[in-house]
């Protein structure tokens, strides 16, 4: 049975955020459709001491000022000039943290994702649609218009959790990826994912 998160799930920081979103389902709602992709990796990133982060140094700017609202909202923002990336921000107002959704395993809904994919991805195996921020993007069709939206408060994509059951042994802890600019930060263990899971982007060999 799906519940609905709860507020206090998102005032946490970042690292424990990121552990408990492993296994909990994004819904998303077009034009009447829905799509539901379970959680299966995850990045933490800390905020103002973070190198990696955004709002590092508590940088203010219009981009990031989701980040500074209180844990819950939607953060959303463009890579390489044509794919987003999903953030989810989290902990308590002024403590300007966020969760990088790495990868989700589509459960239901796969012939509404279909629609979004680009080139030939449809013709791939599906976990190959959403082990990757770009692609999960694609998939669900996230983009700048959901911007800085509460999880609890709108009807185009919220979080609910089920009996589904992740274990503390069912996790693994990866440093994060792409962040050779983070200097020391970079060695971090703060990418988290499900253990043996086809649809995570990146695994430790």
């Amino acid at each position: 049975m799906e519940q609905i998160i709860s507020q206090d799930f998102f005032l946490s920081e970042a690292t424990v955020v990121a552990k408990n979103l492993l296994g909990k389902i994004l819904v998303r709602t077009i034009k009447g459709q829905k799509i539901k992709a379970r959680i299966v990796e995850t990045e933490a990133y800390m905020g103002g001491f973070d190198r990696a982060s955004h709002s590092y140094g508590f940088k203010k700017t219009p981009k990031t000022l989701p980040l500074y609202q209180e844990g819950g909202r939607i953060y959303i923002y463009l890579i390489y000039g044509m794919y987003y990336c999903f953030n989810i921000v989290v902990n308590t107002k002024d403590n300007p943290q966020a969760v990088l959704i790495r990868a989700v395993e589509i459960i239901e809904g796969h012939e509404v994702a279909i629609n979004y994919l680009a080139g030939n991805n449809h013709k791939k195996r599906s976990h190959h649609w959403t082990n990757g921020p770009g692609k999960l993007a694609l998939a669900l069709n996230l983009d700048q218009s959901l911007n800085n939206l509460h999880l609890l408060s709108n009807d185009c994509l919220t979080l609910v959790s089920d009996d589904f059951f992740v274990g503390p042994d069912e996790i693994v802890a990866a440093k994060r990826v792409n962040i050779d600019y983070a200097q020391e930060d970079k060695e971090h263990f703060w990418r988290f994912y499900l253990k043996n899971n086809l649809f995570v982007s990146k695994v430790i060999k």
